[in-house]
């Protein structure tokens, strides 16, 4: 017998488990993301054809987006353990839920890069180079250092452990 809350719990470990391998070495690992999708086609085919079609549906759904800013970006903008792992994160938590954790993810992010900005001194340089990017514009020369690379990893485990610990806090109503 299936326990329902077991999916929730393995999400929080796995994303845990990312957030550590993230921030210690700026990688989330294979093994990790693809044994987090194996757990959870496993405990979806424990509940039967719905369990493993839901499974399906939230490893598609929660990893599509991510996928293509991976690959429109060739893997700047958000790297490939970050993909596998929002794919397995919706294949635990359902479509509903991947989608919720990879929307506090990237929300918990924004603020995450405003505070570091905010300390380094550095926003109202990022802000006016991105506004000139977004007019279509070329930023200022050397102004290429003003943006900053930061870690999804933690932003991911905040996300996953917000959405599971208090479901329906910023609902999609999906």
């Amino acid at each position: 017998m299936n326990h329902p809350l077991l999916p929730t719990f393995v999400a929080v470990a796995l994303a845990a488990a990312a957030t550590f391998t993230d921030l210690r070495g700026g990688k989330i690992p294979n093994w990790l993301t693809f044994g987090g999708t194996a757990v959870a086609f496993g405990l979806g085919a424990l509940q039967g054809r719905a369990g493993l079609v839901a499974a399906g549906l939230g490893w598609v759904i929660a990893g599509l987006v991510p996928a293509v800013m991976h690959y429109r970006t060739a893997g700047r903008a958000i790297g490939g353990g970050d993909v596998k792992l929002f794919a397995a994160l919706g294949a635990l938590l359902g479509p509903t839920r991947g989608l919720e954790v990879q929307l506090y993810s990237y929300l918990l992010l924004c603020v995450f890069a405003l505070g570091w900005l905010l300390y380094q001194r550095r926003l109202g340089s990022v802000l006016r180079a991105s506004w000139r990017l977004f007019c279509g514009k070329k930023p200022p020369a050397g102004s290429a250092h003003s943006f900053t690379e930061l870690r999804l990893g933690p932003a991911i485990g905040l996300a996953t452990l917000l959405c599971c610990s208090f479901p329906g806090l910023l609902s999609l109503g999906l």
